[in-house]
């Protein structure tokens, strides 16, 4: 799979769970540990989830 496809099919995916997740409110939280490529992961992935309707919380927050 070419790296465009790749991308349309995650943006598909990335649609579809938003869609499931409407109503509900998400949250998430990321600890990176490592280095600057693992920082870098921690971001893509936190981009994907916000779009997935997630919402970032802080390390330790009860909700």
């Amino acid at each position: 799979m070419d790296t465009s496809s790749e991308v349309k099919t995650q943006k598909e995916y990335i649609e579809k769970v938003k869609k499931i997740n409407k109503d509900i409110s998400l949250k998430y939280h990321i600890l990176t540990m490592g280095c600057q490529l693992n920082e870098n992961d921690s971001e893509k992935l936190c981009g994907m989830l916000e779009d997935m309707g997630y919402q970032k919380v802080r390390r330790g927050r009860k909700s």
